[in-house]
């Protein structure tokens, strides 16, 4: 009878040889986890709207004009949600001044100028984590907000001495609420 050890490895080359054959095929499943867009050709970041944790762009270019501004955001989750709420503020006037980005399409709207969004990733960096009490992903988007060309960018200085709200689901409070 084989022992862990061997059981483990054997699962291994077997995972391995599965990768390297559908790879060579084409049909690789990493490439399938990353998106799950109906139309893969319309993916707002070309195939990695699953990929978590990020800081991204987004370039609204004016149609007919050289004009551009850039706007740099983050999400925890997967990139998709994030860009499915900024779509939400884009389209209903309800939520035009959520954020910077939308204020700027609505301005574009009220003039009638037409304009394009071009998503990007910018980063990848892990969120808050309690062992290191540090949060990577925000101290990303802070060193691309300030990096940023100030004549083109959408964001806000004061973004960058915000909290971390990452941190907040590490809170005693949290747990002492949800169990009674």
């Amino acid at each position: 009878m084989p022992n862990m050890a061997d059981v483990i490895k054997q699962h291994n080359r077997k995972i391995s040889q599965d990768r390297e054959v559908a790879l060579a095929a084409g049909t690789s499943t990493r490439k399938k986890d990353l998106c799950n867009c109906r139309n893969p050709r319309e993916c707002p970041l070309d195939g990695a709207c699953l990929t978590q944790s990020v800081v991204y762009k987004a370039a609204v270019q004016q149609n007919e004009s050289v004009e551009r501004k850039e706007y740099t955001g983050l999400t925890e989750k997967t990139f998709k949600v994030r860009f499915n709420a900024h779509n939400v503020s884009i389209r209903n006037p309800k939520y035009k001044n959520s954020t910077a980005l939308s204020k700027h399409v609505w301005n574009l709207k009220s003039e009638s100028i037409g304009h394009s969004i071009r998503w990007s990733v910018h980063a990848k960096a892990k969120s808050y984590q309690n062992a290191t009490g540090k949060c990577n992903l925000c101290l990303a988007e802070k060193l691309a907000i300030i990096k940023a060309d100030k004549r083109v960018s959408l964001n806000k200085r004061t973004e960058l001495i915000s909290k971390c709200r990452h941190e907040n689901k590490f809170y005693l409070s949290n747990f002492l609420s949800s169990a009674a």
